[in-house]
């Protein structure tokens, strides 16, 4: 396949995979911020507890299974009914091993209560149908028919938020609001499988447990993986909860939500090169350095824009009341640019094979998170836990980058982050003398401010040079892809 078609692919993929990520992200927001207003802040900040706590168990049986099925559905597509038999066997399996942990957890974070037993039980239904509906996810992202995930979320998400809608609008209660996710969840499951039986394939598929054991195997080490990465993205939830009180919990989950929404960028355009690398057929090198420069490039005036308005954000979507979360956001977000390269980082050692080392890097941010955190939280606080969070995030960074580097074939140059440095630093000192950050909001003066910050940060990317000739005739490609295919 010539690389026109390839970049063709690449495109469509990471334009639907904004599409639905946008429609992720616009739906959350606006679930959080009726939420943040229809609880009082000890509940929001209970509702946290349960939805971090749950979700990091249940990731055991979701992003491990999803990652190694894409990668391996990707490399053999000829054998998909046969493989996904013990796909779903692998799933049982996980689903038990994760359900076991919840139970057993609960009781030392103090989960014990009738509502917070009852809305754990809600909530961790919910999202046993969400993992099961990632098979066939996962099926469509290996297939690269994204726009099938996008159909699915948007339908789901807008059910899901009409539903919220409902629970708040008639005051049904605290464990109304987990019902209303388990009914998005539902709509979400009938759908896919509906969109799989009319576009892949109407057998029934049983579950059986011939390669369920080595699925499980490859699937637990990207999954532990995948919990390091969540419960150090979460682990200020668990640390405020031991030193704090829920206020605090509230309080950090406000702060750190811009962060995770932000990540979600970088993990469009790594989702749609992540087929394209595990098929082995491409100069997968030439691929991983471009889409290195790109990240970079795209994080830092995201993190400069974020840090300067965020704070506008913040009050917009959850209320004055959750003032005291900007500062802490401000810290976190610093973390964008080691976040965004470390999502590419991840896939370029997990189509290669080298998940164990994925795994090493988000246990060693994990430890950072959980040693420091020790020290720092009892004395600092919110604020110290946003210090603590960026430090390990730089921590898996440069683990990753390590890692890659040594034990692949991707090499990224470290001169790539030279001009687009350059650039940042102008767009932020701009910014810092000329912007309203905790004045009231001015929406025009904002707006010509980011104007201006956006044109001077790719004025200097410019005279820079930050792109070779070669790289230009890629983005011109990529904004023209009818000329890709010759017409």
């Amino acid at each position: 396949m010539n690389s026109s078609s390839l970049l063709t692919r690449i495109a469509k993929n990471s334009i639907v995979g904004f599409l639905e990520k946008l429609i992720e992200i616009s739906a959350g927001v606006v679930s959080v911020a009726i939420l943040a207003r229809y609880l009082d802040i000890d509940n929001f900040g209970l509702y946290t507890l349960i939805t971090t706590f749950a979700g990091v168990l249940l990731m055991l049986c979701s992003a491990g299974l999803d990652r190694v099925m894409v990668r391996d559905i990707a490399a053999d597509k000829d054998h998909l009914l046969k493989y996904l038999e013990d796909v779903k066997g692998a799933r049982l399996i996980l689903a038990g091993i994760s359900l076991s942990l919840i139970i057993i957890m609960s009781i030392p974070l103090g989960l014990t209560g009738r509502l917070a037993l009852g809305s754990l039980f809600l909530f961790s239904l919910s999202e046993l149908i969400s993992m099961y509906v990632a098979v066939y996810l996962s099926v469509f992202r290996a297939f690269e028919k994204m726009e099938y995930n996008t159909v699915v979320t948007f339908l789901s998400k807008i059910i899901t938020l009409l539903c919220i809608i409902a629970v708040a609008y008639y005051k049904l209660g605290f464990l109304a609001v987990f019902a209303a996710m388990g009914v998005g969840n539902i709509a979400k499951a009938l759908l896919a499988i509906l969109i799989f039986r009319n576009n892949f394939s109407s057998k029934h598929v049983p579950v059986k447990f011939v390669r369920s054991k080595v699925i499980v195997r490859d699937s637990l080490v990207i999954a532990a993986s995948t919990f390091f990465a969540i419960a150090s993205i979460r682990m200020g939830v668990f640390m405020l909860k031991a030193f704090g009180t829920l206020k605090d919990v509230a309080y950090f989950q406000a702060s750190n939500v811009l962060l995770i929404q932000l990540q979600s960028v970088s993990a469009v355009i790594v989702m749609a090169l992540y087929p394209v690398l595990s098929s082995w057929k491409h100069d997968s090198g030439l691929i991983m350095e471009n889409a290195a420069k790109v990240l970079f490039i795209l994080s830092l005036p995201l993190m400069a824009l974020t840090f300067f308005f965020g704070s506008d954000i913040i009050m917009l979507v959850y209320g004055h009341k959750y003032a005291s979360a900007i500062p802490a956001m401000r810290i976190l977000i610093l973390s964008v640019v080691f976040t965004f390269l470390a999502h590419l980082f991840e896939i370029g050692l997990l189509s290669q094979h080298r998940q164990r080392l994925t795994t090493a890097a988000w246990g060693i941010a994990f430890f950072v998170n959980l040693c420091l955190g020790a020290i720092a939280v009892p004395r600092y606080g919110l604020i110290g836990c946003a210090a603590v969070m960026t430090l390990s995030y730089a921590a898996l960074f440069v683990s990753l980058y390590f890692f890659m580097s040594k034990y692949t074939v991707f090499k990224i140059k470290k001169g790539i982050f030279i001009k687009p440095g350059m650039a940042f630093i102008a767009m932020a000192t701009y910014l810092f003398y000329f912007s309203a950050a905790g004045e009231s909001v001015n929406i025009k003066i904002d707006a010509i401010n980011i104007s201006i910050s956006l044109i001077l940060y790719l004025t200097v990317l410019f005279l820079t040079k930050t792109f070779t000739n070669k790289e230009w005739d890629f983005i011109k490609n990529a904004l023209h892809p009818k000329k890709l295919n010759g017409s």
